[in-house]
């Protein structure tokens, strides 16, 4: 999924290199038991196909059941073609803001 010396970047919060991500991904997603985040924009950035900008909305519960409500995000990802061919992440920039917590109906 992230290249060996990928760079994943969630609100401030960051990890360089596979290993440290998948780190802070456990870390990050361990403290919320669901989530639902569905894109609901995406864009090349400029004329580079594997350059993207996607758009958001997600909401969550928290452990005890209660509502955590809904906020927007948007994300950075930039790609990478390894060997074989295949595309894997070497950027993933994840942007919110945590003053636009709305709680969902």
């Amino acid at each position: 999924m992230f290249t060996e010396t990928g760079i994943y970047d969630f609100m401030g919060r960051k990890a360089t290199g596979r290993k440290e991500i998948m780190a802070l991904r456990k870390d990050i997603f361990d403290k919320v038991p669901h989530r639902d985040h569905p894109v609901m924009e995406i864009y090349t950035y400029g004329d580079n196909d594997l350059e993207l900008m996607a758009l958001g909305k997600v909401g969550y519960k928290h452990h005890s059941g209660e509502d955590g409500g809904e906020r927007e995000w948007a994300g950075h990802y930039s790609l990478e073609k390894v060997a074989g061919g295949d595309l894997k992440f070497k950027l993933v920039k994840i942007i919110g803001n945590p003053e636009g917590v709305t709680k969902s109906s």
